[in-house]
């Protein structure tokens, strides 16, 4: 599952079978979101809105840094890697988004530097590995705080994602996935245990009405 647009990342990564548990979603007002357990058995979540565009992207946002700036991010269960576009970046693509300003937070690590490129069907992005904390969904549940690794764009080519919404994705999918290494953000989660269970659900619809959507 893709939990939005069409692009093809090609990278190379070992097969990995894992079982598969399917979980009945109840549905969310909106009509469209993505829900993490945090604290079980009294219904308490962290709930990201998923906006809707031209029923071909649902995206959500996150903060990244302290203080945190904002960023419209594509949940991407279909691969592993968490890049963001970065001040470094001045092509017009990224001058027309959103960009992270490692400069502006107290939390900041780029010790690690690692050039990372990934290829997408229209166009590539080169970024650099690096480290801040996510602060990711809202609701009964509160934020979640957790600190992640993520490749900051100093450089993208093509037209991938000249006209989407997105500043970012982030990768939801198996750790084996990862070309960089670096744990997905929902591993990275559950290994400083700001979850309580191994659960996440994404619900979407194109419709906001009550009892929309459908199951994952």
């Amino acid at each position: 599952m893709f939990a939005g647009y069409a692009l093809l990342a090609i990278f190379s990564c070992p097969l990995v079978t894992e079982a598969v548990h399917r979980v009945r979603l109840q549905a969310h007002h909106q009509g469209k979101g993505m829900h993490f357990v945090k604290t079980p058995g009294r219904g308490k979540q962290a709930t990201v809105v998923l906006k809707d565009w031209e029923n071909s992207m649902y995206f959500g946002t996150v903060q990244v840094g302290s203080p945190g700036q904002q960023f419209n991010v594509l949940f991407d269960t279909g691969s592993s890697n968490t890049w963001i576009f970065g001040t470094e970046c001045g092509t017009p693509t990224c001058l027309n988004h959103h960009r992270f300003d490692a400069s502006r937070s107290t939390t900041y690590d780029g010790s690690d530097g690692t050039a990372i490129r990934v290829r997408y069907g229209s166009g590539d992005i080169h970024s650099r590995l690096c480290k801040d904390v996510f602060s990711v969904g809202n609701g009964d549940g509160g934020e979640l705080k957790v600190r992640q690794t993520f490749g900051q764009v100093y450089a993208e080519s093509g037209r991938a994602f000249s006209v989407a919404k997105i500043d970012g994705i982030v990768g939801l999918a198996f750790p084996a996935m990862s070309p960089t290494g670096a744990n997905p953000l929902f591993d990275s989660m559950m290994e400083q245990h700001v979850v309580d269970q191994a659960v996440f659900s994404i619900y979407l619809s194109r419709t906001g009405g009550p009892g929309a959507g459908g199951a994952g």
